[in-house]
Order: C-alpha cells, then sequence, then structure tokens
C-alpha cells in the first residue's frame, strides 16, 4: 500500500485519522515506531488488545491494528490511530458546563445551608441572650417571627417568664411584707433605708404597743392584727412618705426627719399621742397605749439594721424609765458583745481557778454562835478585774450557763463544809439555786447526787418568783429537795411579788427577809412594823428568820429585840475564804461583841412609839 492508498483511505473516513503501514523488521521492531506502540501492535496480533489508547509521540489517542498480507512474506500491519484530544473537543464544552453547573449546585447548597442554618442558630442565640437576662433577673421576652418548633418553643419560653416573674412578685410580697397585716416588714425597712441617703437629720423611731400579749389574749388574733395594720396606716399618714414597717408582733417602726435629738423626741411624743386615739374594730372601740424609742444613725456606713437595733433597745428603755418617747441611751446599754464573751470566758475561769468562793456567815440570835453561812461566787478576771454577780449571774440564766456555774458552786461548797469540818466547825450552807433551774428535773437529780457527799446540811435558797414561772415542776423538785434532808430557805422574800400562797406550799425552813426593809430598820416605823409581822408570820408557820443587810449594832440589836433567828450582813461579816471564816470562828472577842449587842437588844424590851419600835438609847 502506497502513500496515496493510504492517503485516499485517511479521505475516506469521517473522522481524521492517522493511517500507517508497519512492516516488522529483522530485530523484532515494527519500523520507527516507539516500545509503547511495539508493544501495543503485538499484543494487538496476539488478540489480547484489539483496542486501545496508547501514547504515539507524547499524545494519547485510539488505535486499531489490522494484519496485512504481503506477496514477499514479509508480516505488515495497518495501523489507524485517532487522538484522544479530538475525540474528546466535542465534550469539552459540556464538560465546562456540567463543571459550571456543579460549581452553581455547590454555591447554591452552601448558600441554603447557611439560610437554613441562620434560620435555626438566630432563634437560638436570641434564646441564650434571654436565659442569660432571666439569670441575672432581666425578664426580657423573645420576639417570635416564625410559626416553626422554635417559635413554639420560643413562645413557651416567654409564658415561663411571665410565670416566673408572677412567682417572684409574689415571693417578694411576701419576703418584704407582713403576712398578718400586709404591712412592710423590717426587711422591707431595712432596704429602703440603705437604699435611700441618710441624711444627718434621720431619726428611727420603735413604736410598741403596751401589753399587746394581754391585748391579743383579750381581742383575739385577727383583731390584734387588724389593730396593728389600723395603727400603720394612722402612723403613714401622720409621716407622710415616710417609710413604715412592723418590727415585730407589737412594734412599727417609721424614720422622719428632725432638726435636732430634743425635736426628735417632741416629734416621737406627738406620734405617741396621736396613735393613741381610740381605735374601731368590727364597731369595738379598742384603747391602746404606746411608748417610742429613738435612735439615729451613727455613720453612713452603718448597717441600718444596727440603727433599728438600737431604736428596739431605746423603745425597751422607755418603758423601764415610765416614759413616752426615750432616745437610745447607750451607756446603759452598755457592750452586750462584750458582755456575752464573757460566757465564754467563765467556764475557763471556773477551770482556771479565776472563780473563787466566798461565804458570808449567819449569826445565830439564839445559840450565840455563827453557825451557818451562805455561798456566794466572785469572778476576779485577769484583765477586767473583779466582775459583779450582778453581771455574769443574770447573763449566765440567759445564755444557759446557769446550770455548769450552779454545779460547780455546789460541788465547791461540799469540798469547802469538809475543810470547816476539819478545822473543827460544822456549818450548815446555803447555795442559792436559780429559778432558770427550778424546774429542771435532770439538774435536780444531779444536785441531789452532789448533796450525798455532803459533811453537813446544804440549804438551798429560792425566791417566791422563781415558782411563779412553773409552779408544779417547781414545787415537785423543791419537794425532792426536802425529802433528801436539804432545806429549804425563801430568798429576798418582800423584794417581789411575795405570796402567802406559794409559802404555804412551800416545805421551806427558813424565810430570809430582803435587806430593803432591814436597812431602814432603825429610821421608820414602817419598816420595822413589817419586819415585825414577817417574823411572828414565818414562826407561826415554823421557820427561822434570817435578816439579810445587817449593817448597824442599832439595827442588830432591834432585830434580836423583835425575835429574829439570823442576822446576814456586813456588820457580822463581809463574803470572806474559808480561812477567813475559820479566824472568825475562832474570834471569842468578835462573837463576845455580837453576844453583847443582842443581849442588849433583847433587855431593851422594845415598845411602840408612834407606830414604831424605840429600842435602848445606847443602840440607837
Amino acid at each position: 500500500i502506497g502513500g496515496d492508498d493510504i492517503a485516499a483511505l485517511q479521505a475516506t473516513s469521517a473522522l481524521p485519522l492517522q493511517a500507517s503501514v508497519l512492516t516488522r523488521a529483522t530485530d523484532g521492531r515494527w519500523t520507527r515506531e516507539p516500545d509503547s506502540i511495539n508493544d501495543f501492535i503485538d499484543k494487538s496480533l496476539a488478540g489480547n488488545a484489539p483496542r486501545a489508547i496508547v501514547d504515539a509521540a507524547g499524545s494519547r489517542g485510539i488505535a486499531v491494528v489490522r494484519p496485512l498480507e504481503a506477496i514477499d512474506g514479509t508480516q505488515s500491519v495497518l495501523l489507524l490511530r485517532y487522538p484522544l484530544s479530538m475525540a474528546l473537543s466535542l465534550y469539552r464544552g459540556m464538560f465546562r458546563s456540567l463543571i459550571g453547573i456543579g460549581i452553581a449546585g455547590l454555591m447554591l447548597l452552601i448558600t441554603g445551608t447557611w439560610l437554613l442554618a441562620r434560620g435555626i442558630t438566630q432563634p437560638l442565640t436570641a434564646l441564650e441572650a434571654a436565659a442569660r437576662n432571666l439569670r441575672e433577673g432581666v425578664y426580657e421576652p423573645v420576639a417570635i417571627k416564625t410559626k416553626d418548633e422554635l417559635a413554639r418553643l420560643a413562645e413557651s419560653f416567654n409564658t415561663m417568664i411571665n410565670a416566673i416573674r408572677e412567682r417572684e412578685g409574689k415571693i417578694t410580697q411576701l419576703a418584704y411584707h407582713d403576712a398578718e397585716t400586709r404591712l412592710p416588714n423590717r426587711a422591707a425597712l431595712e432596704r429602703r433605708l440603705a437604699a435611700a441617703a441618710q441624711p444627718k437629720r434621720l431619726y428611727l423611731a420603735a413604736i410598741g404597743v403596751d401589753r399587746f400579749s394581754h391585748l391579743r389574749g383579750a381581742i383575739g388574733y385577727a383583731h390584734a392584727a387588724a389593730l396593728i395594720r389600723r395603727l400603720g396606716v394612722r402612723l403613714a399618714r401622720l409621716v407622710p412618705n415616710a417609710p413604715v414597717a412592723r418590727l415585730s408582733s407589737d412594734v412599727l417602726g417609721v424614720a422622719f426627719l428632725a432638726d435636732d435629738e430634743a425635736d426628735a423626741l417632741r416629734r416621737a411624743d406627738a406620734i405617741a399621742r396621736n396613735l393613741e386615739q381610740p381605735l374601731s374594730i368590727d364597731d369595738h372601740v379598742i384603747d391602746v397605749n404606746v411608748a417610742v424609742g429613738v435612735a439615729q444613725p451613727r455613720s453612713k456606713e452603718e448597717p441600718t439594721a444596727a440603727m433599728i437595733e438600737r431604736a428596739s433597745v431605746a423603745l425597751d428603755q422607755a418603758r423601764a424609765a415610765h416614759v413616752k418617747a426615750g432616745f437610745f441611751d447607750e451607756a446603759a446599754y452598755g457592750d452586750p458583745a462584750r458582755n456575752l464573751s464573757l460566757m465564754g470566758e467563765m467556764r475557763r475561769a471556773l477551770e482556771s481557778g479565776d472563780m473563787k468562793l466566798v461565804h458570808q456567815p449567819k449569826y445565830d440570835f439564839r445559840a450565840g454562835a455563827i453557825r451557818s453561812a451562805e455561798c456566794l461566787v466572785r469572778w476576779k478576771h485577769p484583765l477586767r478585774g473583779n466582775i459583779s454577780p450582778d453581771l455574769f449571774v443574770p447573763m449566765a440564766e440567759e445564755t444557759g450557763h446557769i446550770r455548769a456555774l450552779t454545779e460547780w458552786v455546789l460541788q465547791r461548797t461540799i469540798e469547802d463544809q469538809r475543810r470547816f469540818s476539819a478545822a473543827g466547825h460544822k456549818l450548815a450552807l446555803s447555795v442559792n439555786i436559780s429559778g432558770r433551774l427550778l424546774g429542771d428535773a435532770d439538774f435536780a437529780r444531779a444536785a441531789m447526787d452532789l448533796v450525798r457527799g455532803a459533811a453537813h446540811t446544804i440549804c438551798f435558797e429560792v425566791t417566791e418568783t422563781a415558782v411563779i414561772d412553773d409552779p408544779k415542776r417547781a414545787l415537785e423538785n423543791i419537794d425532792l429537795f426536802a425529802s433528801n434532808g436539804v432545806k429549804i430557805a425563801i430568798d429576798d422574800y418582800g423584794s417581789g411579788l411575795s405570796s402567802l400562797a406559794y409559802l404555804k406550799q412551800m416545805p421551806a425552813h427558813e424565810l430570809k427577809i430582803d435587806k430593803l426593809f432591814i436597812q431602814n430598820l432603825t429610821n421608820g416605823n414602817r419598816d420595822a412594823l413589817l419586819v415585825r409581822s414577817t417574823v411572828d408570820l414565818a414562826h407561826g408557820l415554823g421557820l427561822e428568820v434570817t435578816a439579810e443587810g445587817v449593817e448597824t449594832p442599832a439595827a442588830f440589836a432591834m432585830l434580836a429585840a423583835i425575835g429574829c433567828d439570823l442576822a446576814q450582813g456586813y456588820l457580822v461579816s463581809r463574803p470572806a475564804t474559808v480561812e477567813e471564816l475559820i479566824a472568825l470562828l475562832s474570834d471569842e472577842k468578835r462573837l463576845r461583841y455580837y453576844r453583847q449587842t443582842a443581849a442588849a437588844g433583847a433587855q431593851a424590851q422594845p415598845v411602840v412609839v408612834d407606830g414604831g419600835f424605840r429600842t435602848h438609847p445606847k443602840l440607837a
């Protein structure tokens, strides 16, 4: 086949074919063709690759091989090739279109996804922001712009916000208002005073209704609450635009302005007078009496609660002074925090030895000797010096430390009694029992366990007022003491609400007349008559009588003349240690003086003069 035949063959094809006739050379290669073409031809002739994409002169294409018969016996083939680039040229536009369509679809997908995500995340972000605001106490509803599931979620969230706002309003109402009267309470007053500027002219009044518990018992709780509510409304009208609150069950508080303390007291007194106008509740006219305590802030930094506390204390001070209005008296109030710290130190004092026990002897007129003594506790603080029992004993009663103190005193009393016995003196010792312990059955049993180890007689001194608080239990424990050999003395007789009923019921052995009657015994007729009648009454009941506060020979002699049994006071001896009292018991000179003074009074045969008594002139 010649070149013309090849050209004619190419021209007859609708495709731009490249035709060539190749002859195998003696070395087995097809003439001037690369190795890839030779391999392709060989495989095609072997039937393994009838058509394939081959490389030819660096180009890729589609090739077909057909064997040719040669006259001279040489092996020839017809190789038809079509370039791949030409074959694919018709599809390039389509490929570009497909790529463009793909890119456009991807962009649409990204845009749609972003819009969808934005439609979801924006409501969720709004919900998150609203939840943060709700946590901070800001009730900001979420705007609803769609009607999908997120819109329903936002609607539920807004409903929850409204419910929380409503409940918080109710809680706030309960927290800052009194449930009975619906008046603002103490917390509301503290909140309002703390939020407002406090000028120097600001004063706070605590207004208390006198005998409120009795009034409430008479008219009932509902009417008592209505009474306080009416007083609060009246107070708000008396002091317009001022914060008014109920501080406690019977106390109202109001802040007001005044020029100075004197002006504040005048205003407080005027408020009290106006509040005391009769009130009509359910067609019942009720008269009320009030007292007012006034206080002022000490500084702008001071908590408002401290001012309210001082006003309440001022109210108590006004009631104690029987005045309508009173200003806070810091000197009279003292330092409660410092005093309270004493209670923690008191237990340490009992262990360290700072607490001491002293004994004040009682002179027995009939025996002409000292046969008993009262045990008294004394505290010498390492920093504050001597602390009065009138301070720490009542505080011990209020704070619950009185039992530990009394048991310590009782233990030391029994120990000291053994020391007196060892020195040859059989003394009956008395211990004061607080009213807070008189009804305590556990203390009563513990006290009896201690008393069983006493060497001689132990006497418990109790007051009638101690029995009044819980008569049943108190009298039961007093009976227990008496049945176990403990003598009972009625202390401070005449100083309180002395009751003949309790005097009759108590299994007492001794009656102690309060020193208020003894100190004026020789100065007035009335005290002398009261002392003599008390002595006669006690003797009629089978009781010994002790006169407390005996400080003068005249009173000592008059008591002997009246028939008193025992005398206790500074004339006999001040409270003494065990060693000092043992020395006194051995002082015959001093005991002789007591006997002579008592004998002179007894021989004076006192007679009534102008309703009083006259004793020996030397003793008067």
